[in-house]
């Protein structure tokens, strides 16, 4: 599950200025050609014509935004998704073709040049070349890129490639600012936590050449004040708390309030064989929208306590990994099945984790 982080980057660009933009939360009001990926001079697609083997085939955008097909020439796809460029080629088949049904897959992307800036580790432009690892500024390469959802990259993915989020870091706020026609910027809000903890994959943006991040500061977090308002749920009568990783029963908790951190274990049915129990991690949103990262060496025979074992809170995750041990014949992400099932339609659960600085 290892993702290489082998990149270099430039010092810290400047954001668009977002004061012009037009600012909306990401939803699923997004259109297609919005929230997808569209088509430039150097992707490489694989065009399929049902049942017409001789009108199928690879084809790469050519610098004027054209592809050139069989029997009806030239069809203009620059700045239209996969999806819409299907419909551009199914009109002008129509005029051969009775029932024309297309589907266009990107198989390579070109490159694509993305600034991010703000609470990350390393800010600063990268490049990205979708289905071919990612390369900085300076050249080097990341060998061990993965395959990009839909060959196209994410919001996670850049964050992850940028070294990931600080302790500073407002989750719930994140910015893409997005070059519009006649020098219009567009600012979308991407919030992490609800697609961490609620598997809105909408809020995993695809990103575009040019596309700018911004990871705003959090609001000064006091203590005492977290935990009051962690605490202020007008007495409810279960809070929902995510327990996964290496318990025997993994998967989304109902538990009373202020439930300890060994009694959301031991609800989970406990630690499996393979349990590391010294470094079993509790992840949390705080209200000023940073992410709490803390780390416990579980004993049951600890009393409630802040620090050795905590009351956990509503839409809290308790992530338990593997032993030094088990990590040598096993996958983690076995035992992370219930919250990769709970995020499956962005996929790889240890990028998206790596961004909140949670390693296993």
């Amino acid at each position: 599950m290892a993702v290489g982080l082998l990149l270099s980057c430039v010092g810290p660009a400047t954001l668009p200025s977002p004061g012009s933009a037009q600012t909306d939360a990401l939803n699923l009001t997004l259109t297609d050609s919005e929230s997808g990926y569209l088509l430039g001079p150097g992707d490489r697609v694989q065009v399929r014509v049902l049942n017409e083997p001789d009108l199928s085939g690879e084809q790469e955008v050519l610098v004027d935004g054209s592809l050139q097909l069989p029997l009806i020439g030239t069809v203009t796809v620059a700045g239209l998704t996969p999806s819409q460029a299907a419909t551009a080629v199914d009109q002008r088949f129509s005029s051969f073709l009775k029932y024309p049904d297309t589907t266009i897959t990107l198989l390579r992307g070109r490159s694509l040049r993305i600034v991010v800036v703000g609470e990350v580790n390393r800010p600063g432009a990268y490049t990205v070349s979708p289905n071919q690892g990612t390369t900085g500024e300076r050249g080097f390469t990341d060998v061990n890129a993965t395959t990009l959802r839909e060959s196209v990259p994410r919001v996670t993915q850049l964050l992850q490639l940028a070294g990931g989020i600080t302790q500073q870091a407002d989750v719930r706020n994140i910015e893409v600012v997005r070059p519009q026609p006649f020098g219009k910027n567009a600012t979308f809000r991407v919030d992490l936590w609800a697609l961490l903890n609620s598997g809105q994959p909408d809020q995993d943006l695809v990103l575009r050449d040019g596309d700018s991040i911004h990871v705003p500061q959090a609001e000064t977090l006091i203590l005492a004040e977290a935990t009051e308002l962690g605490n202020a749920n007008f007495a409810p009568e279960s809070i929902q708390v995510s327990v996964v990783g290496e318990v025997e029963r993994p998967g989304r908790l109902g538990l009373p309030p202020n439930t300890s951190l060994n009694n959301a274990v031991l609800a989970a049915g406990g630690f499996t064989a393979q349990a590391d129990q010294a470094q079993v991690q509790l992840i949390r949103l705080n209200p000023n929208g940073s992410v709490l990262n803390q780390t416990v060496a579980i004993d049951f025979t600890q009393a409630l306590d802040t620090n050795a074992n905590p009351p956990l809170q509503e839409a809290d995750i308790v992530l338990v990994g593997s032993s030094g041990i088990a990590k040598a014949g096993d996958d983690l992400a076995v035992g992370l099945r219930p919250l990769n099932l709970l995020l499956d339609p962005i996929g790889n659960i240890g990028r998206l984790l790596r961004v909140f600085g949670v390693d296993f």
